[in-house]
């Protein structure tokens, strides 16, 4: 959310040592993020979402269906400009807990509005499965990383890891 609501003065601290210092941010790096707080109600998912104790209800203060309109200002999709920030966005397709989904909805927002942005599906990997795939991951978000912090000329590869490959390789080694 931070990432992309730095045009939002509403959404601006008003406490602490920092007040008047800018939110805004050079790059963002997503994983397995939430993006439409609503959407989630038709998607796949081990949480049941309609329940008012679901993540995303208390987040709101109650359940999603009658609670539309914060759940809209609470959803990332809501905040995307043109003005925003890079995004690198890493998401598994076996992913239960956050559809992938949700990931395919922020790319097409973004890329509606021309934000540069990076989409890494992790085929066959689930919510937090990305630990067993340091180097290939790591590779592209230090490149994500060098290219729009330390202004590097390098290339961010969007190519699909395929998770079960990796880990029957790793496996074999």
């Amino acid at each position: 959310m931070l990432g992309v609501s730095s045009d939002v003065p509403e959404l601006e601290g008003e406490i602490g040592l920092y007040k008047g210092v800018s939110s805004k941010v050079a790059s963002v790096a997503n994983f397995f993020g939430v993006s439409e707080i609503l959407a989630i109600i038709g998607q796949s998912s081990d949480i049941d979402c309609t329940r008012a104790d679901a993540p995303k209800a208390q987040l709101i203060g109650g359940p999603l269906s009658e609670n539309t309109r914060k759940a809209k200002f609470a959803s990332v999709v809501t905040y995307v400009t043109a003005n925003g920030p890079p995004v690198l966005t890493v998401h598994g397709t076996e992913e239960r807990t956050v559809s992938y989904a949700q990931a395919a909805r922020l790319e097409t927002v973004l890329r509606k509005v021309c934000v540069l942005s990076y989409f890494v599906t992790v085929k066959g990997a689930g919510h937090g499965d990305f630990g067993t795939l340091v180097l290939p991951l790591d590779n592209r978000v230090k490149a994500f990383f060098d290219k729009y912090l330390h202004r590097q000329c390098v290339e961010v590869s969007t190519a699909m890891i395929n998770w079960r490959k990796f880990q029957e390789n790793k496996d074999d080694k």
